[in-house]
């Protein structure tokens, strides 16, 4: 039978893209918490809302600073190493993929520098934070969608296609590809992720902003809800995607330690919820102060098993 681990390095390797992801995913997926919270901010009256949206987004365009340079020195190295890539027929879903994603993060810093001085225009603001929104979603949409050409029909574009001809073989697809499990996973884990992270955050920087205890108690248990329910959510993709794959998983049983590991990395953000909503529960839950790490650390994990296992079982690792 094929070994799980075929080298060594490899569980750290995946363990620091697994954290990586994770950011990425909160960086991305934060606009929409924000801007819900501005949104309960009017309409219950309560201000603490509006005050928590603004660190959340002020960690995400933290975050998203680090993540997007990060990002942009591996395609400046991908370039360099793979030049036929950005001269072959995908240089254009490539480009547009590249394009949203930095107008995307362009709207988040935006909408992050600009919530004093648009205190007296919070339809244009939230505006931005619902563009902001949207445009990382689609952005994730491309480059996952190029991601599966590049692994599956990219080699069969013709360089004589039509920009219209390639958007459509890149992005024509079928509705039973695990495309669409992976995409949902992506986004709704995301927001699990952004609440997770955002916990994290409140600690690192209580001392500094100093809010009071009425603030801290409220959105601790607030932001530990946020990253409760999406992170239960993302589990119903996340075995869809399981399931759609039983074809390369021989034999299709629990006894298979590539099916069993690819389970234990779904259940373990469901040990993150158990702390999260103990969190949320509590009337002091800034003093759930390890719970807030090792829930944060269980999720990275548990992605981190599930990527191991998806690689392998894809033959990509």
């Amino acid at each position: 039978m094929t070994p799980l681990i075929s080298d060594p390095l490899q569980p750290v390797f995946v363990f620091a893209g697994a954290a990586f992801s994770v950011c990425l995913l909160a960086t991305i997926c934060a606009p929409l918490i924000t801007l819900t919270s501005q949104i309960l901010a009017s309409s219950r009256k309560k201000v603490f809302y509006d005050k928590f949206a603004k660190q959340l987004a002020t960690m995400a365009t933290t975050l998203g600073v680090l993540c997007f340079t990060t990002m942009a020195a591996g395609i400046l190295h991908t370039a360099l190493e793979e030049p036929a890539l950005f001269e072959g027929p995908l240089r254009l879903p490539l480009m547009a993929a590249l394009g949203v994603l930095t107008f995307a993060f362009a709207l988040q810093v935006t909408y992050s520098l600009t919530w004093n001085s648009l205190k007296k225009n919070k339809a244009l603001h939230k505006l931005l934070g619902l563009l902001a929104g949207l445009a990382m979603f689609t952005a994730v949409f491309l480059s996952l969608g190029l991601k599966r050409a590049v692994l599956t029909s990219g080699q069969s574009i013709s360089s004589g296609s039509s920009f219209v001809d390639v958007f459509l073989t890149v992005y024509s697809i079928p509705i039973y590809s695990v495309f669409w499990p992976l995409l949902a996973q992506a986004l709704i884990a995301g927001m699990g992720a952004a609440g997770g992270l955002g916990l994290c955050y409140l600690l690192m920087r209580r001392e500094a902003d100093n809010f009071g205890r009425d603030y801290y108690n409220f959105s601790a248990a607030y932001c530990a809800k946020c990253a409760l329910f999406p992170s239960m959510l993302q589990t119903v993709p996340a075995a869809l995607l399981v399931w759609m794959s039983q074809s390369l998983i021989t034999p299709f049983t629990i006894q298979n330690p590539f099916l069993a590991l690819w389970a234990a990395g779904i259940a373990l953000p469901l040990l993150s919820c158990i702390l999260w909503a103990v969190i949320a529960k509590s009337n002091t839950p800034m003093r759930h102060k390890p719970g807030m790490i090792i829930a944060l650390f269980l999720l990275v994990t548990g992605f981190a098993v599930q990527m191991l296992a998806g690689l392998r079982i894809y033959g990509l690792l």
